[in-house]
């Protein structure tokens, strides 16, 4: 047996009597972090230790008192960790001697969550509005590109109604007047469900406003420029499939772009200013155009169908002062809207004059605009009424009228 006199100075200072002599053949043991509850023989070291990450705050690598185990309610969680998380099991009760079963976590979740891209459509200009020399207005002649306002599917459906939720997603679809005359271009597109799937609208290729549309509170917005943009896709479409429309299907369409620009004119959500007015114009001409067409060749839209209830059928000149009827009950509620827009513009010119400086009236492109808006409006009030007395006489329907667009 040794004596404490053979047993050096330096071991015999730091024995302990309630330490198994097994465990100090490791003296790596003492020194540990306490954030991570590791050892010197698992965790690196440093500051932070590489267990513990960025979180250099909470990552005490120093001698431990219980060799890097702490007791659960003592252990320090880091308050904000950017490294990821280790899972083990709890250290509970350990006897002396005994080891840990902690395990790192290496398999993390990756994120499958992915964003798809809007889908692309077809190309296709308003070739029939285009062609109609009638209804161009000097800006119109002069550089607008219908296929720039908008971009329509080659399988839009004409007799979907454009009443649209007043979801606020649309606020980010607005016009620019730049963009409305031809000069400028850009690109912003929308993926909301509701017009992909009842339209077949994808997505419009719209610059950002000047005038700061979308600056307005998510739940102050309406939908008034995604109806807009709707209703002219609807007539564009139409345009395209005229010759297969009956005239039910114009009737129809044409009471919901009435009924369309009649709700957003009277919209105190919207902030009106001529790019609106103009939008709402280039609807009320592709409207104009297709009832020219019915004016003109009246014998194929009356012996289209006739018209009947139940099992009773009209006669053909029945049949046939019905339709006219309709007709000419449809293009008075066209100049009605024709009307009402022009008394929006007339408040919207008093109320820019009154702002001097800083109103659209200030500007060359504002002036133009507007004064482009009144002179659209009495020009197509005079071709509606023209067709209203055409449609209205006794020869129409008989023979092919002979109105003339212009």
């Amino acid at each position: 047996m040794v004596s404490s006199s053979e047993v050096p100075s330096h071991l015999s200072t730091s024995w302990k009597a309630t330490e198994a002599p097994s465990r100090r053949s490791s003296p790596r043991l003492c020194s540990a972090c306490d954030a991570c509850r590791q050892s010197r023989v698992k965790c690196t070291g440093g500051n932070p230790c590489r267990r513990c990450g960025n979180n250099g705050a909470n990552c005490h690598y120093s001698v431990s008192l219980r060799n890097g185990r702490l007791k659960a309610n003592r252990v320090q969680r880091p308050t904000a960790q950017t490294s990821p998380p280790y899972s083990g099991t709890s250290p509970g009760r350990h006897g002396r001697g005994s080891s840990r079963d902690l395990h790192m976590n290496d398999g993390l979740g990756a994120n499958t969550n992915t964003i798809s891209a809007p889908q692309s459509v077809s190309n296709n200009g308003l070739s029939s509005c285009d062609k109609n020399n009638s209804l161009t207005g000097p800006y119109f002649a002069t550089g607008m590109d219908h296929s720039s306002l908008l971009q329509v599917s080659a399988d839009l459906n004409v007799h979907h109604p454009f009443n649209t939720p007043t979801d606020s997603a649309t606020s980010n679809l607005v016009l620019s007047s730049d963009m409305l005359l031809g000069i400028g271009s850009g690109s912003c597109s929308s993926t909301d469900d509701e017009w992909n799937s009842s339209t077949g609208i994808s997505s419009f290729n719209l610059p950002p406003s000047p005038f700061g549309f979308g600056s307005r509170p998510r739940s102050a917005r309406c939908a008034c420029v995604r109806a807009q943009l709707l209703c002219i896709a609807e007539l564009s479409g139409a345009q395209e499939e005229i010759d297969h429309m009956v005239l039910g299907s114009i009737l129809e369409l044409s009471r919901q772009t009435c009924e369309q620009i009649r709700q957003e004119l009277s919209c105190t959500l919207c902030t009106k200013d001529s790019t609106r007015f103009i939008m709402t114009m280039v609807a009320l001409q592709h409207l104009t155009n297709l009832f020219c067409r019915v004016a003109k060749n009246g014998t194929w839209y009356v012996s289209n169908a006739r018209l009947g209830l139940g099992s009773f059928r009209l006669s053909e000149e029945e049949d046939r002062a019905h339709k006219s009827l309709l007709v000419v009950s449809s293009l008075g509620y066209v100049d009605n809207i024709l009307d009402l827009l022009g008394s929006s513009v007339r408040e919207f010119q008093y109320a820019e004059i009154v702002q001097q400086n800083t109103g659209e009236t200030a500007t060359e492109t504002g002036r133009s605009n507007l004064k482009w808006i009144m002179e659209t409006v009495s020009r197509l009030k005079c071709q509606v009424q023209t067709m209203i007395k055409v449609v209205a006489g006794l020869d129409w329907g008989r023979t092919t009228s002979g109105i003339q667009q212009g």
